[in-house]
């Protein structure tokens, strides 16, 4: 199971450092001894390391050099967009990406979009946000350029029996973790499903690409709540009321 990694270190190592910033801040409660968001932290870093896994993977499996790049810019491209997104909305709003993040987007009419650029773009946190990106971006380009390089340098340095170990015990356990994570989301209909899968899986703690799956099915299961809400009003609008006239004040 190493052998992706092995294979792509440079994008494994880059990818996860990307994807971890929601999940380390859950790192403080280690200090505080709570036992159970520590746990929730581990789960998300695991989840996470699942995730990087198999993208890993992917460009592993791609066959043909070309292909194999257009598949790593793409991913590239997909986790350091998250990481940006994810960077601006908590350095301006403490907020990470969720349903709440993703109705407001879709709510948000052009007059209150142009607002919202006057508004957040230019401010010194997104300005922050922005420049943690080029940076990023900046690593990524450099550590492309000598991925062989660095490939040598780690299988030189690295102690190949632990580094199998480590990466295929890590690699099942959050492989494990993430498909009842994702199943489990996938099979919440309605909001009540949704925060009972929220107690086990807090979205604050799981990666951006988790917690963008999350967002998206939550809006289909809020939107869910909304047309059962319809369809009940209707049969209840529906509804004749019968008054006996043994009593006129009961009303069935």
């Amino acid at each position: 199971m190493a052998a992706p990694v092995k294979a792509e270190p440079v994008f494994f190592v880059l990818t996860f450092l990307m994807c971890i910033e929601q999940p380390i801040h859950w790192m403080c409660y280690i200090l505080d001894n709570r036992v159970e968001q520590t746990l929730q932290f581990v789960q998300g870093l695991s989840i996470e390391f699942a995730v990087v896994y198999l993208a890993t993977c992917l460009i592993y499996w791609v066959k043909g050099k070309r292909a194999k790049i257009a598949v790593k810019a793409l991913l590239y491209m997909l986790f350091w967009t998250l990481m940006g997104i994810t960077l601006f909305l908590a350095l301006n709003f403490e907020m990470c990406i969720s349903q709440q993040t993703l109705t407001v987007l879709v709510e948000t009419n052009p007059k209150e979009s142009s607002e919202f650029v006057d508004t957040y773009m230019l401010t010194n946190a997104s300005q922050l946000s922005y420049l943690l990106d080029f940076v990023v971006l900046v690593a990524i380009g450099v550590c492309e350029w000598k991925r062989r390089a660095i490939t040598v340098f780690l299988r030189r340095k690295l102690n190949k029996r632990f580094f199998t170990w480590f990466t295929s015990l890590n690699a099942a356990v959050g492989i494990v973790l993430m498909a009842v994570c994702y199943v489990w989301l996938l099979c919440c209909c309605n909001s009540a499903q949704i925060y009972i899968w929220r107690n086990y899986f807090p979205y604050d703690s799981l990666d951006p690409w988790s917690q963008s799956l999350h967002a998206i099915n939550s809006l289909r299961a809020f939107d869910n709540d909304v047309k059962f809400a319809i369809k009940q009003a209707e049969k209840v609008y529906e509804t004749t009321p019968v008054i006996e006239d043994t009593d006129s004040l009961t009303v069935i």
